[in-house]
């Protein structure tokens, strides 16, 4: 026999023992329940890495929502909905009214603004008023137009108008939404260094809607709020954001406008290229224009936007 011979046997033999050592060890522990018990504790260590591995992103994500992560979403959202569709949201009992806590939270906050039936709604809405001659003018064109609209006004504003009770006593009678756009329009109270100071915020509209309920009655209450220069303009959201849910109040930005907000005139033509810009292909649209005398553009305009969005097919509503 070689030396080859020899060595094989060897390793043969060496084999056989092993075989049958682990046939005694199976048979002594319960044979095929041992198999399965180690591939149980096999499964087992990896779900629960797989759960560790869970957690630590779960925690990482709560730990991460610093202001730079709430922008990143928000322009993430604005992405993934551009082309998204909504469900009906007129859950009111007026024809003309919606509820302000279904359609905001559903639209303006999620950036949804296509429905699945291709409706077009259209939310008019007015800052900085009453104002001395605008507003009377507004509104009979509202009137003429059987519109209703959402009239931001501000505790200043009010003020100084010694026509305002007159002004905002004929907006509530006649339909209109006046909603809440706080007293001071004092951005250096509002957002220090840009950061919302969520107490003075709340202070400044908790001031307008003590001289609304002086106006209109202590039982007046709006659920609807507009920043002074827009919700997404400063940082320190989300503490806000927790506030105002705490409240029942929903801050009401806009997705299309006239651009009458930076204080020159460029003409009704310019105003209306701007409103058929940031309309574009949108089913639900939030128009921001401001009620105030030196807006003179935006009043002699108004018939003119009204009877373009007429002419694509939308419908004119209100929040509440």
């Amino acid at each position: 026999m070689t030396m080859k011979d020899k060595t094989l046997k060897i390793i043969l033999f060496i084999l056989i023992v092993f075989l049958i050592i682990d046939m005694v060890l199976i048979i002594k522990l319960g044979g095929f329940k041992y198999i399965t018990k180690k591939v149980s504790e096999m499964k087992y260590t990896i779900s629960n890495k797989d759960k560790h591995y869970n957690d630590f992103e779960d925690n990482k994500a709560l730990n991460n929502k610093t202001e730079d992560k709430l922008i990143d979403n928000e322009e993430k959202l604005k992405e993934e909905n551009k082309s998204s569709n909504i469900k009906e949201i007129n859950t009111a009992s007026n024809n003309y009214i919606d509820d302000v806590s279904k359609v905001l939270p559903e639209t303006l906050y999620q950036w949804k603004f296509y429905r699945e039936d291709h409706k077009k709604i259209a939310y008019l809405t007015f800052d900085d008023g009453p104002s001395r001659e605008a507003t009377s003018k507004i509104l009979d064109i509202l009137a003429a137009n059987n519109i209703k609209a959402t009239f931001f006004v501000l505790g200043t504003s009010i003020e100084r108008n010694e026509k305002a009770d007159e002004l905002l006593k004929r907006m509530y009678n006649e339909g209109h939404t006046i909603a809440n756009h706080g007293y001071s329009h004092n951005y250096s109270l509002l957002y220090p260094n840009g950061i919302i100071d969520v107490q003075a915020v709340i202070e400044d509209m908790n001031k307008n809607t003590s001289i609304l309920k002086g106006i209109l009655g202590n039982d007046f209450y709006s659920r609807i709020i507009r920043l002074p220069g827009g919700y997404y303009s400063w940082k320190g959201r989300e503490e806000l954001y927790i506030k105002l849910k705490e409240l029942g109040l929903y801050q009401m930005d806009w997705n299309a406008l006239n651009g009458d907000a930076d204080g020159k005139s460029h003409g009704k033509e310019q105003f209306m290229n701007n409103l058929i810009n940031t309309v574009g292909d949108k089913d639900i649209i939030f128009v921001l224009m401001h009620d105030t005398d030196d807006k003179k553009d935006t009043v002699n305009g108004l018939q003119e936007y009204i009877n373009f969005l007429k002419s694509k097919g939308f419908e004119f509503r209100t929040l509440k």
